[in-house]
């Protein structure tokens, strides 16, 4: 029998936070600049199928002040 070195094996180093979150950041931008151009050669095809809500009946719960009151003050 041969015998392994008793040495753990060496972690990968890890990127920083800010390059990680630069990354992300840079590629969601990215996406979205994708997405206008397939919309731009599609002639706004997106712009005209938007999104729109099935009801409105919550809408107005984001504009009335119960909506930001704690708690037990209504």
């Amino acid at each position: 029998m041969t015998a392994y070195p008793r040495t753990p094996a060496k972690q990968p180093e890890r990127r920083p936070r800010w390059i990680v979150g630069g990354a992300t950041i840079l590629t969601f931008v990215g996406l979205l600049y994708l997405v206008e151009l397939i919309d731009q050669l599609s002639r706004h095809s997106l712009d005209v199928n938007g999104i729109r809500p099935l009801k409105t009946d919550g809408l107005w719960a984001l504009f009335s002040r119960r909506c930001c009151m704690p708690t037990g003050h209504t």
